[in-house]
């Protein structure tokens, strides 16, 4: 492993530690330090240096090992595709017709939250997983590769943790998912439901956009 590769792998193994030792930790480290801006001050610093140290690895020594990538356009298309309309779908509600904004009806369009319970953590996982394949350096693939693998751990850390404090109630966690679809398939939530839910020209733009990382 080459050195940028090392860099980019201990920033990403430090950034996944602090976050669940912080928030594992949260009321002891707050009584540690005396107040929770303290906490907050503490945390901050440390993901910003792992970010940091990330960004310099990626920067300084992106182009070492060469790695040859993988899926041809169609498979890092799909995973872009399922990043990129995820994140449009957190975005509010675009209406390129006036009247159809007018019209709109109030009614909350949650059919990501349907799909995972993580729809930010796992949005950005696909769509890095679509980098990762295309990166012809190793030290692209860790820098893409990596918050698939932070979505599953810290999605999972949160559950736990939001369980317990009653901020999750257990009948929601018992009806949705970790995994993206898998209450879906499970039979716990409506297809159709989630397609009325959806917002579909943000949808449709964030393929636009997986579509241009596809040609570029």
């Amino acid at each position: 492993m080459d050195k940028g590769s090392r860099i980019i792998a201990l920033g990403w193994t430090c950034f996944t530690a602090e976050n669940l030792i912080m928030s594992e930790n949260r009321q002891w480290i707050i009584e540690q330090l005396g107040n929770e801006k303290r906490y907050h001050l503490v945390y901050n610093s440390l993901s910003t240096a792992a970010c940091a140290s990330i960004a310099y690895g990626f920067l300084r020594y992106r182009k070492g090992t060469s790695v040859t990538p993988f899926g041809g356009r169609l498979l890092p298309f799909f995973f872009h595709g399922l990043g990129f309309v995820g994140l449009s779908q957190l975005l509010p509600e675009i209406h390129l017709d006036r009247s159809t904004k007018d019209n709109a009806q109030e009614t909350p369009k949650d059919g990501i939250k349907r799909i995972t319970r993580h729809p930010m953590l796992f949005s950005l996982g696909l769509a890095g997983l679509g980098s990762c394949l295309r990166s012809t350096f190793l030290a692209e693939r860790i820098l893409y590769g990596f918050p698939i693998v932070f979505a599953f751990v810290g999605g999972a850390h949160q559950d736990k943790r939001f369980l317990n404090s009653g901020k999750l109630a257990q009948t929601q966690y018992d009806n949705t998912s970790l995994i993206p679809f898998q209450a879906v398939l499970e039979g716990k939530q409506d297809l159709s439901q989630i397609q009325k839910e959806i917002k579909w020209t943000n949808a449709f733009l964030g393929l636009a956009v997986a579509l241009l990382f596809s040609i570029l």
